[in-house]
């Protein structure tokens, strides 16, 4: 059970699950609405959530399906280069879970008729083959494609939100939509810059195995110290974006001062980060890397949560 729950990469999937929720506990911040209540609307989120998890596992469990020579270098416990779990075992997980997400899609484009998120879903399952099979020894283009992919969650989340009618909502004269549909684009471009800045970081740990296999990744062609200051870059500018975004959609009001402590966490984060990639960087602090940037983005998960809990004062 632990080696299926490895290949499928569980901790991912269940950061997959909150931040759709999340994205939906936001849309609700400020609206009581007749369908949060609804036990139909529940289920059908439930099920889009569903069918996003089933896909991305599938897409883990492809990903490691061909990725056997490298992880024998680089990751020598996957199951599959333990031999705990075959790579028919891994073939027929990403196939069940491919199809059980497309049929969830399916029944959802059925009941709600937003053809725009049935087609997302089979792109992914398409783009996440693609990436398993070529991609992902291209320089740079696979990298893009897996941090559009979970940029893709966030955005297929707030589609799906903004399509509830206006008249199911109590609170339309509260609830903004324009400034939930801002902060849904930031967050998809929040989630597409740290995503790729920690698909480089993996490259950067997995550069042997790649190596050996002749991939042409990004620290294969241009270097571990090239990749270093590239990924710094990318990290100042996340930030930059990060106080703009605060900083203009709230102002200099109670709002914004209440998000400074978070805020001031998530920098402490991104400093540890550029200071860690400014050393040597060993397989270890590559890990603590990766660990830090998880942690900066389950921060940006719990925002809305840490928002209706500071409203309440």
């Amino acid at each position: 059970m632990l080696a299926f729950l490895q290949i499928v990469r569980w901790k991912n999937l269940a950061i997959i699950a909150l931040t759709m929720y999340s994205v939906r506990f936001f849309f609700f911040f400020n609206s009581e609405a007749v369908i949060s209540t609804n036990i139909k609307e529940h289920f059908e989120f439930f099920l889009l959530v569903a069918s996003t998890v089933f896909i991305a596992a599938g897409g883990y469990s492809i990903n490691d399906y061909f990725d056997v020579k490298t992880d024998a270098l680089s990751h020598p416990n996957r199951p599959l280069v333990t031999g705990k779990l075959s790579r028919r075992f891994a073939l027929k997980v990403h196939l069940i879970s491919s199809v059980l997400g497309g049929t969830i899609g399916a029944y959802l484009l059925f009941v709600n008729h937003q053809f725009s998120l049935f087609f997302c879903q089979l792109f992914s399952i398409g783009a996440l083959i693609y990436y398993a099979a070529v991609l992902k020894r291209s320089f740079l283009i696979g990298n893009v494609t897996i941090a559009l992919l979970t940029a893709l969650v966030v955005w297929l989340t707030s589609a799906y939100l903004l399509k509830i009618p206006s008249h199911l909502l109590l609170s339309e004269h509260i609830f903004n939509r324009a400034i939930f549909s801002n902060f849904s684009w930031f967050f998809t471009v929040f989630s597409f810059g740290l995503t790729l800045v920690r698909e480089l970081i993996k490259d950067m740990q997995d550069i042997e195995g790649d190596a050996f296999i002749q991939a042409n990744t990004f620290p294969i062609l241009l270097g571990i110290n090239k990749s270093k200051y590239f990924v710094i870059s990318l990290l100042l500018l996340i930030f930059i974006l990060l106080v703009a975004q605060l900083r203009f959609q709230l102002q200099w009001t109670d709002a914004f001062l209440r998000q400074l402590p978070l805020a001031g966490i998530g920098v402490i984060f991104l400093v540890a980060i550029y200071l860690l990639l400014l050393k040597h960087l060993s397989v270890v602090r590559l890990k603590w890397i990766d660990g830090s940037i998880k942690i900066a983005m389950i921060l940006g998960l719990v925002l809305p949560y840490y928002w209706k809990w500071m409203d309440s004062f």
